[in-house]
C-alpha cells in the first residue's frame, strides 16, 4: 500500500491500461515461454458415452498391450527432490524412470484439445487482483469525486466468529509515521526493521515480531486532548501525528496495526480503536472469499502459517482479527489486511470456461478423455473408472550422465491473475486506444484456453539472479539421448478410443512433433518423442472373434475421420493448428518469444506492467512468426 499517492492519473485512463500513443522502446510485444491453445465453443461427446463399462464388452472393443518407446531429445528430468536438488526420477535399481502418471497426464492433455473435450480439470477457484494500473480496482476503493487527493472507501474493523455467524465490529482508525516508531525505539536502544532497504522489505509478521520482542503487546494509550499517542505499558511518548477526526472520540486505548510493505514509499501504519458496539454480519460467500486469498492452501501444504492465522494467533486481546473491507448497498462486499487489499474478482476460472459452452462443465456426460481415463465428480453419482493404464517408463541403461548446471534457476510458475495473457482478448497484440482489457470482473469474459510449453530445437536455462536466492531451485537434469521403454494396457476400447490415445502418444504419426515432460519445460527440457514398437498390434485382442485387428496407421486414420465428421474443418481449426505448431520444435534464432518478461528488466522497469501501460497482450502461438 502507497499511502497518500496522487491515483489522478488513473481517471483518465481506460480500464486496466494506459496511454496508447507512446511505446516504450524496450518493450512492444508480451513474450512468454507459454501459450494457449484457445478453448472451443464446440464440445464434443461420443455416442457411446453412456454404454462404457469393465463389465459389457463393446462388440467393437479392443484390449491388449502396446510396447512404446521414448527418446529425450533434450536434457530431461522428471524430478524428485534429494536433499536440496532436483534430480531425475528413479527406480530401485538404479535405472531412471518416467512416472506412469506423468506419461497419463501427458497424453491426456493431447487427447483433450485434439478430441475438443471439455475442460473441467482446472482448479475452480476465484483469483484476487491488487493491481493499482487499473481503474477497475482503484475505482473500487476510492472516491475522490475529480480531486487529487487520495480519499479511500475502505473501513476498518475487527473480523470475529460469534454465535455460528462471521461478523465485523466497526472501529475507528488512525495511522502513525513508521519514522515516529523508529524513533521511538532507537531512542530506547531497541531494534526495529528497515522499511527503507528495498532488497530485504519487511513482512507485516516482522514489523510484529520485532515490535513485540521490544513492547511485548499491541496495546497502545491516547492521552485525551492531545494529539499524541503514549505506550499503554510505559506511558512513553511515541511522538506524534495528528489525527483530527478522532480526537473528539473520546477513545483512550488503540491497538497498532502492521502491514506489508510493497515499497520504500509506504511511510505510515495503522492504530485501530475499538470504540463501538455495533456488529455487522457478513454473508458466507464474502468470508469464503476473503479465507480463499488469504489462508492459502500453498500454506497449509508448505506447513507454514498464513498472514490471517498469524493475527488470529496475535488475538488482539479478544477484539478478533483487524481487517479492512468495504461496503455496498449497506453490506460488507469484500475484505481485506490491508488498506487496499487483494479484491477477489468477480467471476472464477470457471465461470469464465462455462462462457465459452456450458457443456464443458457439464457432470452428467463423458467426453472422449473422460472415458478413456475416467473422472471423479463432487457429488460421486457420475464417476467413471479408466480402461487404461501406463507403466513407468524405464531407460534401457543404468548409467547415465547429467547435465551440468553452475548456479540455481527459478523454476516459478506464471499466475493465472495476469489477464493481458490468461484471458482472451480482442486484437492483434494490442489493444485499441480506447478498448478495455477483459478480465475475471467482466461476465463475458473468456479464459485464453488450455496452456502448453512449445517446444524449441535447442534448451536454455536462466540462471537466478542475486535477488532472487530465496527462491532459486538446484535442478539435475539428465543428458538428451536417453531411450526409455514403457508398457500402455487398455481394455475394452473402441477402435476410435484407441486410435485416439495412439494419436496423442505419436502426434497422428507426425515424426517431426515433440511433447514435453517434467520440470523445467520453459527452459526446453524434457523434450520427447514416442515411437509405438509393435505397429502391427500383434498384442491386441478383439473382444468379438473374427474382428479384423487393426494397425496403428488404421486406428489413428479412424479417430482422425471420426473428428471429421463431428468437427467442421476439424484439421484446419485453431485449435489443431495451434496444438501442432506448439509441438514442432523452433530454431533457436526464432526463439525470442519464449523468454519471459522481467520483473526487474536492465533499464530498472517492470516488464509485466510496462505491457499493461502500452495495452499490449498475449498473440496466439503462429502469429509470432508472421
Amino acid at each position: 500500500m502507497k499511502n497518500q499517492r496522487n491515483y489522478s492519473n488513473h481517471k483518465n485512463n481506460s480500464r486496466g491500461g494506459g496511454n496508447n500513443n507512446t511505446q516504450h522502446q524496450g518493450i512492444d510485444k508480451i513474450t512468454a515461454p507459454y501459450n494457449f491453445v484457445p478453448l472451443s465453443g464446440d464440445v464434443f461427446i461420443p455416442d457411446w458415452h453412456k454404454e462404457v463399462s469393465h463389465d459389457m464388452p463393446f462388440r467393437d472393443g479392443y484390449c491388449g498391450t502396446i510396447d512404446f518407446e521414448i527418446e529425450a531429445h533434450t536434457p530431461i528430468l522428471p524430478g524428485q527432490k534429494k536433499g536440496e536438488t532436483i534430480e531425475h526420477f528413479e527406480l530401485p535399481d538404479e535405472h531412471l524412470a518416467i512416472p506412469g502418471s506423468t506419461l497419463r497426464g501427458m497424453v491426456r492433455s493431447v487427447l483433450e484439445i485434439a478430441s475438443f473435450g471439455k475442460m473441467r480439470l482446472v482448479d475452480d477457484r476465484k483469483l484476487g487482483v491488487r493491481d493499482l494500473q487499473a481503474s477497475f480496482y482503484i475505482n473500487k476503493f476510492t472516491d475522490n469525486e475529480g480531486k487529487k487527493k487520495f480519499k479511500p472507501k475502505t473501513k476498518t474493523g475487527w473480523l470475529k466468529y460469534l454465535n455460528n455467524q462471521w461478523c465485523i465490529t466497526p472501529c475507528s482508525h488512525a495511522r502513525i509515521k513508521q519514522e515516529a516508531i523508529t524513533e521511538y525505539l532507537k531512542k530506547n536502544k531497541k531494534l526495529w526493521v528497515d522499511t527503507k532497504d528495498t532488497k530485504n522489505l519487511p513482512s507485516a509478521e516482522m514489523k510484529y515480531k520485532r515490535w513485540l520482542n521490544a513492547e511485548k503487546e499491541l496495546k497502545i494509550s491516547f492521552k485525551p486532548g492531545k494529539k499524541d499517542f503514549h505506550l499503554h505499558s510505559q506511558g512513553k511518548r511515541l511522538y506524534y501525528q495528528k489525527i483530527d477526526d478522532f480526537c473528539n472520540s473520546g477513545t483512550e486505548c488503540g491497538y497498532i496495526v502492521f502491514t506489508g510493505q510493497p515499497g520504500p514509499r509506504k511511510y505510515m501504519e495503522f492504530i485501530f480503536f475499538a470504540d463501538r458496539e455495533e456488529k455487522i454480519k457478513i454473508e458466507d460467500s464474502v468470508v469464503r472469499d476473503f479465507l480463499l486469498l488469504n489462508d492459502s492452501e500453498k500454506n497449509k501444504k508448505q506447513n507454514t502459517q498464513s498472514h490471517y492465522q498469524y493475527l488470529k494467533q496475535l488475538n488482539f486481546d479478544g477484539k478478533g482479527i483487524p481487517v479492512f473491507y468495504l461496503m455496498e448497498d449497506d453490506k460488507v462486499k469484500a475484505i481485506g489486511l490491508s488498506q487496499l487489499f487483494k479484491l477477489p474478482y468477480t467471476n472464477s476460472v470457471g465461470n469464465l470456461i462455462e462462457n465459452c459452452n456450458p457443456r464443458h462443465c457439464s457432470e452428467n456426460e463423458f467426453d472422449l478423455a473422460e472415458l478413456i481415463f475416467g473422472t471423479t465428480n463432487e457429488d460421486g453419482q457420475h464417476g467413471l473408472k479408466g480402461r487404461i493404464s501406463f507403466s513407468h517408463a524405464r531407460s534401457t541403461k543404468a548409467a547415465h550422465e547429467y547435465q551440468k548446471l553452475d548456479r540455481g534457476t527459478v523454476l516459478g510458475t506464471p499466475k493465472p491473475t495476469y489477464y493481458p495473457n490468461y484471458i482472451a482478448q480482442n486484437g492483434d497484440g494490442r489493444l485499441e486506444k480506447d478498448q478495455p482489457y477483459k478480465t475475471y470482473m467482466d461476465n463475458d469474459a473468456q479464459i485464453s484456453g488450455w496452456k502448453r510449453y512449445p517446444v524449441r530445437e535447442k534448451y536454455f536455462v536462466s540462471e537466478s539472479k542475486k535477488d532472487q536466492e530465496k527462491v532459486k531451485s538446484h535442478i539435475k537434469p539428465v543428458k538428451a539421448g536417453v531411450i526409455y521403454k514403457g508398457k500402455l494396457r487398455f481394455h475394452n476400447l473402441k477402435k476410435e478410443e484407441l486410435g485416439a490415445l495412439l494419436w496423442a502418444m505419436t502426434w497422428g504419426g507426425d515424426d517431426s512433433c515433440r511433447h514435453a515432460i517434467g520440470m523445467g519445460k520453459p527452459f526446453g527440457l524434457g523434450q520427447i518423442s514416442i515411437n509405438v514398437c509393435n505397429k502391427d498390434m500383434p498384442d491386441v485382442i478383439a473382444n468379438w472373434p473374427g474382428n479384423n485387428l487393426p494397425n496403428l496407421k488404421e486406428l489413428t486414420e479412424c479417430f482422425e475421420n471420426m473428428m471429421k465428421q463431428r468437427i467442421s474443418g476439424w484439421r484446419d481449426t485453431q485449435q489443431i493448428k495451434q496444438l501442432i505448431e506448439m509441438a514442432k520444435p523452433v530454431a533457436k534464432e526464432k526463439t525470442n518469444h519464449l523468454r519471459h518478461l522481467d520483473l526487474k528488466s536492465d533499464d530498472g522497469n517492470n516488464q509485466f506492467v510496462d505491457a499493461k501501460k502500452y495495452r499490449l497482450f498475449l498473440k496466439k502461438y503462429s502469429e509470432y512468426f508472421l
